[in-house]
């Protein structure tokens, strides 16, 4: 066991591993161990007591972290004393202090506590010993980490006995830090203060439920606040103080004999983000504390709240692109437009345009990042860390620390060998069939239009499934596609750029008319005929100038668009990687006409080790205890209903269409084609690049998961058949009758006291369900034949009584009659559609900085007594929500992470953004759209404010209110309706 072993495995996040490895480090260093050949030395147990803080600190062991940071300060000391006595200063006194002395209760005391020599001297962590050992950025590190890990244990005092050491040394020699030491002070006896007034345990980062979150220069929270968002609000406070005294240790502390050897463990842990922020957002949710407005770069606790309420601004920033500017000439690297291609080959050969476009972001990497200046032959793996898995040069050695990271050394060259060829390819300022296919789909109203997985006239076959699973790390495979169609083919490409190094089109075969002399045409390009069995045309291949893209030659258009007979293409698309990971491509087929068809190809390169353990995962996420009727075992008999035609309206038929294409787009997930690949289950964070995937794979697991709650319900029970019933909702005078018509009847449902719409399963079932499959209870079924099924809508919900519409089919196949009873087995079925639709929202994102909003520096809200006193602004509002309206109503030009509004129930959250509305209606061209969860939620807006303000003369408040197109117009309020 090695300290390089537990550094790999803090890169890895393997808290306790790491930890262990760091156990046996300290612990034979202070014993002697004729085994181990020498003792380590001191500089190396100081970095394994100091990893070791690391790994406690994750796994919430603050004790453990309080004991080594003592320990750590007095090896420090002595280190100090032994460089100033080489120096020749006065001798201390004999210390009886190993290099890493054993865990003792007096190492478990304040900092003030003292190590004894033989000779009576002290040697003390604080005062002047401390003082010079504060001289170097380490001693500051451990105590910073010292502090952090009493605020946890709630020490307060203890905290601020060190802190005061700490101002004592470092901060007394520069400025900048002594002024964040003394802000620590005051907030360290603020934390004290609120945590004895009887709140929960709380220190620095814990999270409360529904807390403020304050501004991160504000030290107190309003008068208003409980304790437990005064605590919250100073955990935010003492976060960005951390912050900045991260960055102050490290620019202004020199460094010490140490510095290294911690550099080493902290570089583990490093991850780099940098960018702009280009838009703004307000978004109010429900939770415990104050009202209060943050600007985002804070944590902020249980985030779990039911979000109620948004509110959002146009995008803007520098790296934003107007979507009415994507068709002018156009940097599609920067995201920049230009006045002509003067201008554009000018900014092509800045600086900045060219470390983008040979950069290798677009992809998550795991280990450092190669040397530049080197070629892929060039990467060599360092010796020194081969035989001691320790670097002298640490980070900046240009050798790469074991084979793994030198295969993803080349993987991250080819990468960018690629992006800089697809570069040059379109000359830096046109774009590739890809990108103008890409463009065009992102601009789409409906994406589904541009491309598809299934296209009408065309029959598609792959030789292999398209989501495969393989353990071995050097891997190929070959997809060989089989296009049928009377349509010529024009294009073929592959979409996605995360993984493009990897995917290749390997043959491409456009089937070309059966004609007497076919077989010895080879056409422009083609390189040999291929012979084809079968009313089809022969096929082709042609010469590839590129492995990512063929477009069909200018002179293949005078064919025309369809062939009389049926054409047969063929396409080959081949996989190699060396590395695992998880691999994604998507593959374009254009036959001249949208949607082109797409087929979606996965690769899960998974660790043998790993293999079962995913397996287990998805065994228990498919796993049921409830038999599922499917077409595999059952013939389904989906609902029908006669037309009725004043009710088939072109919107209706129109949206009936795309809610049938939504859910053929998305299925239904099932055990046997269910994919979940190794990085929805060990990457833990979403970023840009697995965001898309991650979410498809979670929301089928949640889609799953309800089926299975859901499932719980199945009954065996007796309907009654009848061809009307009266339904009177309470609350109205009038009623309802329904009659059936056209062969089919009602049926109706009793439920259950425990499944009724006062529990928690009749809610989930009459809040999730739209249908039931029915099926005739105790039937035997003959041997071949599998049960038969029938689907049947929820007409009505009542208290206790669910009302089924039964189609004419079903009342046959069933034998079912007016005013009787029939014994049946029920499934509910739960309604697809708002999964499909959270699937589509997915797929529909084009910029993933919406959702990951790049911050390149501290929120600032530019504040003035002006803004705050404005006389505009509703006196009514208190200190916190002025605070809220005057970061809304921050120009855009100011760059602002979306903003968050956290409060529980009445704590005037609509009213704050209604104010912060009506402040925006006052400012030129500002365009506001207002989402809720609810309809009534988005109606109390207008009849509560903006019609208000309509009336006063306000004429720019008048709103345009967007319903959902099956809402009942009797439950919109009538002042709404104006």
């Amino acid at each position: 066991m090695t300290e390089a072993q537990a550094n790999e495995y803090l890169r890895n996040r393997l808290w306790q591993k790491a930890k262990d490895i760091y156990d046996s480090i300290v612990e034979a260093s202070g014993t002697d161990q004729p085994s181990s050949g020498r003792r380590h030395s001191k500089e190396q147990v100081i970095a394994c007591l100091y990893g070791r803080t690391e790994c406690c600190l994750e796994l919430q062991q603050y004790d453990q972290v309080t004991q080594d940071c003592h320990r750590l300060l007095k090896l420090l000391a002595l280190a100090e004393n032994v460089t100033a006595n080489s120096n020749g200063s006065a001798v201390p006194a004999p210390s009886t202090e190993s290099p890493s002395p054993t865990p003792s209760s007096s190492s478990t005391g304040s900092s003030s506590s003292s190590s004894t020599g033989k000779g009576g001297t002290k040697s003390t962590t604080n005062g002047t010993s401390a003082s010079v050992a504060g001289a170097g950025s380490t001693e500051s590190k451990v105590r910073k980490r010292l502090i952090h890990s009493l605020c946890k244990q709630q020490k307060f005092a203890e905290a601020e006995v060190i802190l005061q050491e700490w101002a004592a040394g470092s901060g007394a020699g520069n400025q900048d830090l002594g002024r964040y030491l003394d802000r620590l002070k005051v907030l360290l006896l603020q934390m004290a203060t609120s945590s004895s007034g009887g709140s929960s345990p709380s220190g620095p980062g814990v999270d409360g439920g529904g807390e403020t979150v304050a501004e991160p220069t504000t030290t107190t929270s309003s008068s208003s606040s409980s304790t437990v968002s005064s605590l919250s609000s100073l955990n935010d406070e003492y976060e960005q103080i951390e912050t900045k005294l991260d960055k102050l240790i490290l620019n202004n502390l020199p460094p010490d004999r140490y510095t290294k050897q911690l550099g080493r463990i902290e570089s583990q842990l490093k991850v780099g983000n940098a960018g702009s922020s280009g838009s703004r957002a307000v978004v109010a949710g429900g939770g415990g504390g104050g009202t209060a407005a943050s600007g985002g770069g804070n944590k902020v606790g249980n985030s779990n709240h039911h979000v109620t309420e948004k509110h959002g601004k146009a995008t803007g920033g520098n790296k934003g692109m107007p979507m009415d500017k994507l068709n002018s000439i156009t940097c599609v690297y920067c995201t920049l437009s230009f006045a002509d291609r003067a201008e554009l080959r000018a900014h092509c050969q800045t600086e900045s345009h060219q470390n983008i476009i040979m950069s290798d972001e677009g992809r998550d990497w795991k280990w450092r990042p190669p040397p530049r200046g080197f070629v892929a032959e060039s990467y060599t793996v360092c010796e020194k860390f081969q035989d001691n898995q320790n670097c002298h040069y640490g980070n900046q050695c240009v050798e790469a620390h074991g084979v793994d990271e030198l295969n993803e050394w080349k993987e991250r060259f080819e990468y960018r060998k690629k992006k800089l060829q697809r570069a040059r390819d379109k000359e830096l300022y046109g774009k590739s069939y890809t990108e103008q296919l890409l463009e065009r789909w992102v601009q789409a109203p409906s994406p589904e239009k541009v491309m598809r997985e299934r296209v009408e006239g065309v029959e598609d076959s792959c030789s292999h499934d398209l989501v495969t699973t393989i353990s071995s790390k050097v891997s190929k495979r070959e997809w060989s596609f089989v296009l049928k169609s009377k349509r010529y083919l024009k294009a073929v490409a592959l979409l996605q750029d995360a993984h493009r190094n990897h995917f290749v089109l390997k043959q491409v075969c456009p089937g070309e008319p059966r004609t007497a002399g076919s077989g010895n045409n080879s056409g422009s390009g083609a390189k040999k005929s291929l012979i084809n069995v079968g009313k089809s045309g022969p096929s082709t291949e042609v010469e590839l100038n590129s492995e990512q893209e063929w477009i069909a030659p200018v002179a293949s258009a005078e064919k025309g668009e369809t062939a009389a007979t049926l054409l047969e293409h063929r396409v080959k698309v081949g996989f190699s990687t060396e590395i695992y990971g998880t691999f994604r491509q998507t593959v374009v087929f254009d036959f001249g006409r949208e949607p082109v068809l797409v087929k979606h190809i996965c690769v899960d390169v998974v660790p043998v080790t790993e293999v079962d353990k995913i397996q287990e995962i998805k065994k228990d996420i498919v796993m049921s205890t409830a038999e599922r009727w499917d077409e595999t075992n059952s013939e389904i008999f989906e609902f029908t209903t006669a037309p009725i035609p004043h009710m088939h309206t072109p919107a209706y038929t129109a949206d009936a269409e795309r809610e049938k294409d939504l859910l053929v787009r998305y299925p239904l997930p099932k055990a046997s084609t269910f994919v979940l690949t190794q990085s929805t289950i060990t990457e833990k964070k979403l970023t840009r690049n697995n965001y898309r995937n991650r979410i498809h794979e979670l929301l089928y697991v949640e889609e799953i998961a309800r089926y299975e709650q859901i499932a719980r319900y199945n009954l065996t029970t007796r309907l009654s058949i009848v061809t009307n019933y009266l339904l009177t909702p309470s609350g109205m005078a009038t009623s309802t009758a329904k009659y059936s018509h056209s062969g089919e009847l009602f049926a109706l449902m009793k439920l259950g006291k425990d499944v009724s719409e006062d529990t928690s399963a009749g809610r989930l079932i009459l809040n999730n369900c739209q249908a039931v499959y029915i099926a005739a209870a105790r039937e035997t079924i003959p041997a071949g034949e599998k049960r038969k099924v029938y689907e049947a809508v929820i007409e009505d919900k009542g208290k206790n009584m669910i009302y089924l519409k039964v189609s004419a089919k079903a009342v046959t196949g069933l034998g079912l009659k007016p005013d009787t009873e029939f014994l049946s087995d029920i499934q509910f079925q739960p309604n697809r559609l708002t999964y499909c639709e959270w699937h589509q929202a997915i797929d529909k994102i084009a910029d993933f900085r919406i959702i990951f909003p790049e911050i390149f520096a501290e929120p600032s809200i530019p504040w003035t007594p002006q803004r705050q006193w404005d006389a505009s602004l509703d006196p009514k509002l208190n200190s916190k929500q002025k605070e809220a309206v005057v970061a809304i109503t921050t120009p855009v030009n100011v760059p602002l992470p979306p903003i968050l509004l956290i409060g529980p129930f009445g704590t005037g959250k609509t009213y704050t953004l209604a104010q912060a509305i009506k402040q925006l209606l006052l400012q030129e061209g500002t365009k506001i759209l207002i989402c809720t969860h609810s309809n009534s939620a988005a109606d109390l807006y207008i009849k509560d404010y903006l019609h208000l303000w309509v009336e006063e003369g306000m004429t720019e408040a008048r709103p345009l209110r967007v319903y959902y197109h099956k809402r009942w117009v009797a439950t919109v309020n009538s002042i709404v309706q104006k």
